[in-house]
Parts: structure tokens; sequence; C-alpha cells
């Protein structure tokens, strides 16, 4: 059965890598995470592609809402953090 553009604009649109780095973040709430902190922590053995399914991931989190980024400042000079909303 057909739904509205209404209905489904609010469905979210979850692939592959972004539902796996959701996964992450939304199994450690309590903390926020840099991008290569991320990165190893969904995948151990990353791989050039990782970076590119990182952002690829983020950029959708965010947009929906489901992902926050942040910029602290750290003792290595500003980092971008994420944290799942």
């Amino acid at each position: 059965m057909p739904i509205s553009i209404d209905e489904f604009q609010q469905g979210n649109i979850i692939d592959g890598s972004s539902n796996i780095v959701l996964d992450f973040l939304r199994s450690n709430r309590d903390q926020a995470f840099t991008q290569d902190e991320i990165i190893k922590g969904v995948n151990p053995n990353p791989t050039p592609e990782s970076f590119i399914h990182f952002l690829s991931a983020m950029s959708s989190l965010q947009l929906q809402g489901l992902v926050e980024m942040r910029e602290i400042s750290t003792a290595k000079g500003s980092e971008l953090y994420y944290k799942a909303t």
C-alpha cells in the first residue's frame, strides 16, 4: 500500500555503514568519539575505504539528527567529536 510523502519523509534512511556507526555510538552513549576512534571502533583493521564509508555514514546520520558533532579544544588542538543523539 502506498504511503504519503509526509509519511515517507518521517522515515530514516540508514545504509549498512551508517547502521554500524550508529550502533557503535548508541552502545557507548556516555562518551563522544573522534573520527579515528569511531573508525577503529567499528573496524579494528581499517582500510583507506573506511574513511570514505565513515564520511558517508556521518553525513547521513547528522542530516537525520541521529548523531551530533562538536568541535572540542584539546591538548592536540581542535578536534571533532561525535555522539549519538
